[in-house]
């Protein structure tokens, strides 16, 4: 005796039933729904997509092309001036690396370690510096 069942199912429902088995007969008056704040954020998105690609494809050029019309002094400053963000982009990025490894070190290598101090009891000098 074979029991045979209806079941009925959202869209939703529907929709992934069929991704999971492709052998299914598709769903006859299924429809996808977008609410309007997913539009717009879909909208934005695709903005910022494009603001960041023309940032990030028309500034090199503009700034080949002004170091490529610029005079030897002229390019000598934007030299210094690139030269000058890299040194500081790699003190930054250094110092970053110095807090999180103390950071690491301080509360989670020492967790629940007892510290030994080699000043004597309340003495609030450091003697190094």
């Amino acid at each position: 005796m074979e029991l045979r069942r209806v079941v009925q199912l959202c869209c939703f429902h529907s929709l992934q039933l069929q991704r999971r088995c492709p052998w299914q007969p598709p769903a006859l008056h299924c429809r996808q729904r977008t609410s309007p704040p997913m539009q717009r954020w879909g909208r934005r998105r695709g903005l910022l997509r494009k603001v960041l690609l023309a940032v990030g494809l028309g500034l090199p050029l503009a700034a080949g092309t002004r170091y490529g019309l610029a005079d030897a002094q002229e390019r000598r400053k934007m030299r210094l001036l690139v030269e000058g963000v890299k040194r500081f982009r790699r003190s930054l990025w250094l110092g970053m690396k110095i807090s999180l490894d103390y950071w690491w070190t301080v509360n989670v290598m020492l967790c629940g370690v007892d510290e030994v101090c080699s000043l004597p009891h309340g003495d609030p000098r450091v003697p190094w510096l």
